[in-house]
């Protein structure tokens, strides 16, 4: 391991996403469907309503007297560099001034990814990403012989790169079925670009094409087995298709290459709540939660349905606290207020 550098590639996109579950619309955009790869700001010149993402990289299974490696983090923007910071000897790291969109984080060693999660648009101007990574997880990446680095991230020809381009412009315009004519274009000239097939995807889901959104993230997958937003919004779809099964497998899968994940954690959560298995939905969505407090507070109303279900009422008023402590401006907090007092132990 000595000498050795890992890099973290953080891939910029990203939109808020609608719930299936007990027909609630979350707080972010109640308007809004699956995450998205693209819908970019049109201008470069710089940064608006930036983010700072910060956290610590932990390499499980390094002993005491073995060299930390060095530790690089590289954030693109739809594939294009941004910025470049060295993680401390610590293992901390923060990046400030990135675009407000989901954001892809994949962690590499000597070119080779080893890991990598995907976060949706949060709602403060910080994002807490913690990553672990095995020393067993970095041979088994670097003994696979072509491996693309960076597999959240797809190297196009110029001509569908603008082509790529054209259509993240068209969805930002609510142009939707212009967008899925230059995707399909891109996908002609290049059946790979498995991040063109979950972009496809991801826009025929707004458009309540559920069928031919399942098909362009299996197509997506693969083309890229482990690209795990592709996984996400399957399991997604699998959702709004009532087909809990599927979703809870698919989703598993997510959460199995990507435990990190606070979308994979939620929506497996969502999924078990889905078939009526509360009980395995509980640890999902508290992860979630741990993983990101503020971007997955609306998983406490989640737990807080469950647990009035169930009769526990304290345990549903503590997590509507909870969640009012994280989002005070919700629109229904008077209603939660009153339940707390209600419900709550004095």
């Amino acid at each position: 391991m000595r000498g050795k550098t890992i890099l973290m590639t953080i891939v910029l996109g990203g939109l808020s996403y609608y719930s299936p579950i007990f027909g609630q619309q979350i707080p972010n955009d109640p308007n809004s469907l699956p995450q998205m790869i693209g819908n970019r700001d049109s201008s470069n010149s710089r940064v608006k309503n930036p983010i700072t993402i910060f956290g610590k990289v932990f390499i499980d299974g390094l002993s005491s007297t073995q060299e930390r490696p060095t530790i690089y983090v590289l954030a693109f923007s739809y594939g294009r560099f941004v910025e470049k910071r060295q993680v401390s000897p610590s293992g901390s790291y923060t990046i400030n001034g990135l675009p407000r969109d989901g954001l892809t984080i994949s962690f590499e060693i000597d070119g080779v990814e080893v890991a990598n999660y995907q976060i949706m648009t949060p709602i403060s101007d910080t994002v807490s990403q913690d990553a672990n990574i095995s020393l067993l997880q970095i041979q088994n990446a670097k003994n696979k012989t072509g491996v693309v680095a960076a597999n959240s991230l797809y190297q196009r020809s110029n001509e569908n790169q603008k082509l790529f381009e054209k259509a993240l412009e068209q969805i930002k315009l609510k142009k939707n079925n212009e967008a899925v004519s230059l995707l399909k274009e891109v996908i002609k000239n290049d059946e790979k670009d498995f991040v063109a097939w979950t972009q496809l995807g991801d826009v025929l889901f707004s458009q309540e094409k559920n069928d031919d959104a399942e098909k362009s993230y299996q197509e997506a997958l693969k083309q890229n087995p482990k690209f795990v937003t592709a996984m996400i919004n399957l399991g997604r779809v699998y959702l709004v298709k009532s087909n809990g099964e599927k979703a809870i497998e698919t989703l598993t899968k997510a959460v199995e290459d990507q435990p990190a994940s606070p979308d994979a954690n939620y929506f497996l959560g969502e999924a078990y709540l889905f078939v009526k298995k509360g009980s395995k939905a509980v640890g999902y969505l508290n992860e979630a939660i741990r993983l990101d407090p503020v971007g997955k507070a609306d998983a406490h109303l989640r737990l807080a349905a469950l647990y009035n279900g169930a009769n526990l009422k304290d345990k549903a008023a503590q997590e509507y606290k909870l969640f009012l402590e994280k989002i005070p401006n919700y629109k229904e907090k008077e209603k939660l207020e009153k339940y707390i007092k209600e419900n709550l132990p004095k």
